[in-house]
């Protein structure tokens, strides 16, 4: 067994102070962090007046126009396109998108490789403690 030379050991009293310190910084945190939790932390709260949402224009943010996605109310979608005005994948995409790597790394491979996998008459049991 190696000796341990006296100078590498810890007074018991920097030991002692250190452990105070993380007790009070560990408590100190667990407070910051529940009054960061705590109802009506806006100024507003304060007072007893209720927060209203505030409309944004977009000048107000440098810009002329918002962006047809942004330019209405509430988010919606088309037939063509997805509530950020994206258009939609097709049926092929993705009944086709994998992330399987039992075939292949190469995602546009797996589905030909697997064309032929049969899975039944396989069958899944959850078993245990659950309901």
């Amino acid at each position: 067994m190696t000796k341990i030379h006296s100078s590498e050991i810890t007074p018991k009293h920097v030991f002692l102070n250190r452990r105070k310190f993380m007790v009070g910084a560990g408590l100190t945190m667990g407070a910051v962090a529940l009054a960061a939790c705590g109802p009506g932390m806006s100024s507003s709260s304060a007072s007893g007046a209720s927060a209203a949402p505030v409309a944004v224009k977009p000048a107000d943010i440098g810009l002329e126009t918002l962006p047809d996605a942004l330019s209405h109310d509430q988010p919606y979608a088309s037939a063509e396109t997805d509530e950020l005005g994206d258009t939609l994948n097709s049926y092929e995409q993705i009944t086709n998108h994998n992330n399987y790597y039992e075939f292949t790394t190469d995602k546009q491979e797996v589905n030909p490789l697997s064309a032929s996998f049969e899975p039944y008459p396989w069958t899944v049991e959850v078993g245990g403690l659950v309901n």
